[in-house]
């Protein structure tokens, strides 16, 4: 049924605006999911870097005090020691603590207890091999949260994922009506 004429100065500016609207609405959540993805990969970098810093300074302060142990030092040698680290333990609980801040307790709760065991070991002797065993599973924990954040990153919020489908699927539905339309509608006929 064709549209009457009298309709067109109404239906124009209407569809016109339904156009705008819509482009306006896909413009602010492509832009929201850009800026929520470019701030999820600061996330991971920071987290990233910290941990590797964290574990890197925790690892040569327990193997260090391990080995004076081992070396037969002294208690107040070794503590003697312990003090004149300072600086890297103060850093160690820096870091510790923006790591915490970081993490969801709910979601990342084996990372969080192996940072509690790994806080425990800084002040108190364990042996060199349970030292690698937490820093191995601290290694491979943290690999697993940066592989889960960094697929979100790559895969896009949640809206932009309904965004993308929905538009392809308006996307194939016009064509096929257009399709359907210029088949009922238009006679083409070749003329040699």
């Amino acid at each position: 049924m064709p549209i009457p004429r009298e309709y067109l100065p109404f239906i124009t500016p209407i569809t016109v605006a339904i156009i705008a609207g819509s482009i306006s609405f896909v413009v602010t959540i492509l832009s929201k999911d850009q800026k929520t993805s470019e701030f999820r990969q600061a996330w991971i970098d920071a987290l990233r870097s910290e941990i590797s810093e964290l574990l890197s300074i925790s690892h040569t302060l327990i193997s260090m005090l391990n080995l004076k142990k081992e070396f037969g030092e002294t208690e107040e040698q070794i503590m003697q020691y312990f003090y004149s680290m300072q600086t890297d333990i103060v850093k160690c609980e820096n870091l510790t603590t923006k790591i915490r801040l970081r993490l969801n307790p709910k979601e990342h709760k084996k990372l969080l207890s192996m940072l509690n065991t790994l806080e425990e070991n800084t002040s108190n002797f364990v042996s060199p091999s349970e030292n690698q065993i937490l820093f191995n599973s601290a290694v491979i924990e943290s690999q697993r949260i940066l592989k889960k954040e960094w697929s979100r990153v790559k895969s896009g919020e949640l809206a932009f994922r309904i965004l993308k489908y929905s538009s392809l699927f308006v996307l194939i539905a016009s064509l096929t009506f257009a399709a359907l339309y210029a088949n009922d509608h238009l006679s083409i006929t070749y003329v040699p």
